[in-house]
């Protein structure tokens, strides 16, 4: 109930926020609401002079919004209802899925450590297929395990369309495949690939996703659009062994978004204490798999805006968080000091949460601060516990003392995770970006007429180390609720425009932003077209394909 009120701060927020991939799939959702119900001819706004047909994962999220659109009228909010409703299942799932592989501490721990994850709960309400994918991912991973163990036809099924669900909702998630293929040879070993159930699975799963992704790629090679599959470059090359960016993004995201980073500490308790426990044997080779993939997307998967890309890495995070709660509940300690321990940690825990909106806006020092106390309180038990072991000689052991200091270190670990999670989840909410360019693209609306064309600033064509990028920046379009092209930072010139302008743009809205670095253009563009509205970071000009003014 407490996940489950977290997650519902979001929803009643309206596509307010300058994310490319919300505005895409709110936008997809309006034009199949508008423009028709064919699931498989999803349309984007930066469609230029196009149909409007784009490459992307398959479209289910945003059909299903654009659905709800028919039943109960056009609303935003209904996205991210829908979203929530996935995210609630996901959370019922693996609650059910922490008991079943747990006892009951560390199934409770586990639930927790899931429950307030800021990257679980960050998707939870978002307008992105991600909320969708990870319900499925969960699901698929549950029941392809209880296959393997039962051999049950009804988890065979499941497990199958789980995983289809998971591919077709994003392609990154097809790396759940080497996992399932690492359970089935610690199982069967290579006698796996003399059994016929197997390969019929990995058909069943795949096929469904080649077939979809084969048959989206065709409107990028006719229309140039793709979401991010084919218009942009995510895999790492050899410069993964010679620019420490990639370890040192995909490391940081790892830490500070999934462990917590205390967690780091339980976690590794966890699969050592508990190492010959199956759960943690699945939990090893579950991140291992999801290692993998992070490795060879790493030209994606290291930047700090796809660290919502790491969610995946949760699911078995938590196993070992619970794992390792559970271990250290089976060590012998003190109990009188553990008690004060867990009650004078959760106190600090309490009032730091409690003030987590203040101390983040006035000071972020003051976090290390709590911190710092967290772990004095900690030592300061630590003494008072070899003291009391020293005194008690007879009963002196130092078995115990070190059974002590792990007990003391996983409990203010465990407050350590709740403090950081607190932290980050008031970080995410408390995020005011793009209420002034909302405002500025309602100032433009009347500007616009319906039926003409709009050309936008777009972001980079190309990362730092000049491999293509997805420039294709949807808000401005969704929000004016015009169509229209994009253009690149780099490619903006008079030549580029006049370009544009040629194939039917009738304004251009740009982003001073990108004006500042390119001031001969920003120059010639305000002598060669007239200004019609100047609001904040954009201006609007009015684009005329066989006239520049003199």
């Amino acid at each position: 109930m407490l996940g489950a009120g977290v997650r519902a701060i979001d929803v009643w927020h309206p596509v307010d926020r300058p994310s490319w991939r919300e505005c895409d799939v709110a936008g997809i959702a309006r034009n199949y609401y508008r423009e028709g119900m064919n699931l498989f001819y999803p349309r984007i706004y930066w469609r230029g002079d196009g149909p409007g047909y784009t490459e992307s994962e398959f479209p289910l999220f945003p059909w299903l919004i654009a659905a709800g659109y028919k039943i109960f009228g056009y609303d935003e909010h209904l996205g991210r209802i829908l979203s929530y409703l996935f995210s609630l299942l996901t959370l019922a799932a693996f609650i059910k899925f922490a008991r079943y592989f747990l006892p009951p501490a560390g199934a409770v721990a586990a639930i927790i450590f899931f429950a307030f994850n800021p990257l679980t709960i960050n998707i939870s309400t978002t307008l992105q297929a991600e909320g969708l994918m990870f319900l499925s991912y969960v699901l698929a991973a549950c029941f392809f395990i209880r296959w393997v163990e039962n051999d049950s036809t009804k988890y065979f099924i499941a497990a199958c369309v789980a995983t289809v669900i998971t591919i077709l909702a994003k392609a990154p998630a097809a790396h759940i495949g080497l996992f399932f293929t690492i359970l089935v040879f610690t199982k069967f070993g290579f006698s796996a690939l003399r059994q016929l159930r197997l390969w019929i699975f990995a058909l069943c799963a795949l096929l469904p996703s080649i077939l979809w992704y084969a048959f989206a790629h065709k409107f990028w090679t006719l229309y140039g659009n793709s979401l991010g599959l084919s218009n942009e470059y995510h895999w790492a090359g050899w410069d993964l062994f010679t620019n420490p960016k990639f370890i040192l993004g995909i490391t940081r995201s790892e830490i500070f978004y999934v462990f917590m980073p205390a967690g780091i500490i339980i976690a590794a308790l966890g699969a050592w204490l508990r190492r010959t426990e199956q759960s943690v044997r699945y939990s090893v080779y579950w991140l291992v798999s999801i290692w993998l993939y992070y490795l060879v997307a790493a030209r994606t998967s290291g930047d700090l805006w796809a660290a919502y890309y790491h969610v995946v890495s949760v699911p078995p995070a938590a196993l070992l968080v619970g794992n390792g709660v559970e271990a250290i509940r089976q060590l012998k300690a003190s109990a009188y000091w553990t008690k004060r321990l867990a009650a004078m940690s959760g106190i600090i825990a309490i009032l730091l949460g409690a003030g987590a909106g203040i101390l983040w806006q006035k000071n972020v020092a003051l976090w290390m601060l709590g911190a710092a106390v967290t772990f004095a309180v900690t030592a300061l038990m630590l003494l008072t516990s070899f003291v009391v072991c020293a005194q008690a000689v007879n009963n002196f052991s130092w078995t115990l003392l070190f059974q002590t200091l792990i007990i003391y270190a996983g409990i203010a670990s465990f407050f350590g995770i709740v403090l950081f999670q607190t932290r980050q989840i008031v970080v995410d909410l408390h995020n005011p970006q793009g209420a002034d360019l909302l405002a500025c693209a309602k100032s433009f609306i009347p500007l616009l007429p319906n039926d003409e064309l709009v050309l936008t600033t777009g972001g980079d064509c190309r990362d730092e180390d000049g491999y293509r990028l997805a420039y294709n920046a949807s808000y401005m379009l969704f929000w004016t609720d015009r169509k229209g092209f994009n253009i690149c930072t780099e490619e903006q010139s008079l030549e580029s425009v006049a370009t544009f302008a040629r194939r039917g743009a009738k304004y251009y809205l740009v982003a001073k932003g990108a004006l500042r670095t390119k001031e001969k253009f920003a120059t010639d563009l305000r002598h060669s077209y007239p200004l019609i509205s100047d609001c904040g970071e954009y201006c609007l000009f009015k684009l005329k394909p066989n006239e520049i003014r003199d």
